[in-house]
């Protein structure tokens, strides 16, 4: 952002050369892009931590009476 900001404007209207504008919207694409990566990322971890803490206690206490009220051997 600063550097097209700072861009002077006759520069951007010198012919041949590449838009401020454009690289500006080019880099927040890229950036975008790696964000959403991110994010999906971040959203798979947290589904797996959440079946893993649902796998765990019904792996261990598959005989379990906890939470049932009724007492366990009866």
């Amino acid at each position: 952002m600063d550097t097209y900001v700072r861009t002077r404007r006759w520069t951007r209207m010198a012919p041949g050369r590449q838009d401020p504008e454009e690289q500006l919207v080019r880099q927040l694409a890229l950036l975008h892009r790696e964000f959403e990566e991110l994010v999906a990322g971040l959203r798979e971890a947290e589904e797996i931590r959440r079946q893993t803490r649902t796998r765990y206690p019904e792996d261990r206490g598959t005989g379990s009476t906890y939470g049932t009220g009724t007492a366990p051997g009866t």
